[in-house]
């Protein structure tokens, strides 16, 4: 990493996430990238919203001293009042919060306003703002938005409010705030009562019993997903993603297995041989047939079909599934509907195989969704084998990947080898991913 960042240097980081965005500001100011920062706080570009950590904080901190805040304040105040997209809002009411935290009346106002209408209107995105309320006005914010989700279960007691008023750190302050005021507020009382049917059941510390967990689970998938049940879905195009048919091969039978494969030899219709191949993400293949591998090897022209036949070959150790690996890798197959064939590798690899497929992934010019994947197939790979010859393949995600999340574990695999450079264990103490920057600050930590 060298700084300067070029325009585009910058632009790809502050996609990203990465910390070097973070230390280009603090050296050279927002002068000739502003807009991109500015475009960031508007537009939420986090990857997964699902599992990685939001970047308001991290935004914040490249504006708040600045003289462009102003312009940026002005921005995110009348987005948060137009906005519809909810990643975007979840954001813009971060940052809304940032501001109100540190003295801004305005921006307190606004956040308010948000989050009581978030709280008046039922709907999946009722949670945004909402959050960032309580934690800026505590017990007392808890109460406003108890009365309002009182009222709403008054006239509906169907109705779904937000349920996470007793967890976490500040519960037992909400607790205590909305048991003192229930007795004399019937909505404070009737929201209270709502949170109490719905605390965790292991909030009272009862052990877990995976086992029996498991074997709940088993029962569940064998009822809802049968042998019949989901060759007729498969006949019929039911779903169109592969969940329903890998969970049912994880807690197939044999048998069940051996008649999945041999509806698979027999079938000819690709949207068929798609959904039966996906049974075999949560099962291994009975035998190796080669039309599969002549799918796997791209001699078809539907993408979903080869990589439905890689997902498959992925769980099997078989040496002519580890040649075909080492041909994808050494062809630079690896992109599109090749973006799974990595985790052919999982079950047969060998330690020479690392430099092959860092090499590999040195040619490559992968799109965000190309990156992620391959990503995401190291990390099963280096958490399958522990090798530290890896470390030049991981080295290459955490350029690449646009997740936060794996470049947070792919971190901890190089420090875990003794091969995490220095240069960029500092660059990751500003990244925007939470967990990345504590995990630098407790292994720069003295002992």
């Amino acid at each position: 990493m060298k700084l300067p960042l070029t325009r585009e240097e910058f632009a790809s980081a502050l996609r990203k996430g990465q910390g070097r965005a973070s230390l280009h500001v603090q050296q050279y100011g927002l002068e000739g990238v502003d807009d991109l920062v500015l475009d960031a706080c508007l537009h939420n570009q986090v990857f997964d919203q699902q599992i990685e950590a939001g970047r308001g904080d991290w935004l914040f901190g490249m504006f708040s001293e600045s003289p462009f805040l102003p312009g940026f304040r002005q921005a995110i105040l009348a987005a948060l009042e137009t906005e519809r997209a909810a990643w975007d809002l979840m954001q813009l009411a971060r940052l809304t919060r940032e501001m109100a935290e540190r003295g801004d009346a305005e921006a307190r106002q606004r956040l308010n306003r948000f989050a009581v209408s978030q709280a008046r209107s039922p709907g999946e995105d009722a949670w945004l703002g909402v959050e960032d309320w309580l934690d800026l006005e505590g017990p007392q914010g808890m109460l406003e938005l108890a009365r309002i989700y009182g009222q709403r279960l008054q006239e509906n007691p169907d109705e779904f409010v937000y349920d996470n008023g007793l967890l976490g750190e500040r519960g037992p302050a909400f607790r205590s705030a909305l048991e003192q005021a229930a007795p004399q507020d019937v909505h404070i009382k009737i929201y209270l009562d709502y949170l109490l049917e719905r605390e965790p059941i292991y909030a009272a510390g009862e052990p877990v019993d995976r086992e029996k967990i498991r074997q709940v689970r088993r029962q569940q998938v064998r009822q809802e997903h049968t042998l019949e049940s989901i060759l007729q879905d498969a006949q019929n195009k039911v779903g169109r993603y592969p969940a329903r048919y890998a969970i049912f091969g994880r807690y197939a039978t044999p048998d069940e297995l051996d008649l999945i494969y041999t509806h698979l030899l027999s079938e000819m219709d690709e949207g068929v041989l798609i959904r039966l191949l996906s049974v075999f993400r949560g099962a291994k293949l009975p035998q190796l047939a080669q039309r599969i591998y002549q799918w796997a090897n791209g001699e078809t022209q539907n993408s979903d079909l080869q990589s439905a036949a890689l997902a498959a070959l992925a769980q099997v150790c078989d040496e002519r599934v580890h040649q075909l690996a080492r041909q994808k890798v050494e062809t630079g197959c690896l992109l599109g509907s090749n973006q799974d064939a990595l985790d052919l590798f999982t079950s047969n690899y060998d330690t020479s195989d690392a430099a092959r497929i860092a090499a590999s992934l040195a040619r490559l010019e992968p799109s965000a969704e190309d990156a992620h994947s391959l990503g995401y197939s190291l990390r099963g790979l280096v958490s399958e084998h522990k090798d530290p010859a890896l470390a030049d393949a991981l080295l290459w995600a955490y350029e690449n990947t646009p997740c936060g999340f794996c470049r947070y574990q792919v971190v901890e695999s190089l420090h875990e080898f003794g091969k995490l450079p220095p240069e960029i264990a500092a660059e990751c103490a500003f990244d925007a991913e939470d967990d990345l920057r504590a995990f630098i600050h407790k292994i720069s930590a003295p002992e």
